[in-house]
């Protein structure tokens, strides 16, 4: 009995603890032509820059938004190593080469231009911006 006791003392207090992060995709992906301003404004923010409606540009006000997405991290091979090898059957020593695996982090910045025409988004053009890092 108190030998069970423990043991579930010990797994309470263990101090393992485990959190389910949602995975929201970007706010950005969520825009679409007929959107208002205010829905707009709701989905991305404030704009870094806004160019007003006027009678030269055909009444249409033009947004400029940038949306930074969380870095995405993948293995790859960095490169490739030479390493000693005994073949178990002859004896012989031959050199292999094995690949390094390395993290590559790759930041991507999304670059957004929203057309707004008598209060509804009637244009929307993305640039997708990817920078490659190494972490050594």
């Amino acid at each position: 009995m108190i030998r069970a006791f423990g043991i579930i003392a010990m797994l309470v207090f263990a101090g393992c603890e485990s959190t389910r992060v949602a995975n929201k995709p970007a706010a950005s992906s969520e825009l679409i032509v007929g959107m208002t301003r205010v829905q707009l404004q709701d989905c991305l923010g404030e704009p870094r820059k806004i160019e007003p409606a006027t009678e030269w540009n055909r009444m249409e006000g033009t947004r400029y938004y940038t949306v930074d997405h969380p870095p995405i991290y993948q293995t790859i091979t960095a490169e490739m190593q030479e390493v000693p090898y005994v073949d178990p059957i002859t004896g012989e020593m031959h050199m292999l080469k094995e690949p390094l695996m390395d993290q590559q982090r790759i930041a991507r910045v999304e670059q957004i231009k929203v057309v707004i025409r008598h209060n509804q988004v009637i244009e929307i053009d993305r640039q997708l911006n990817e920078n490659r890092t190494f972490s050594r």
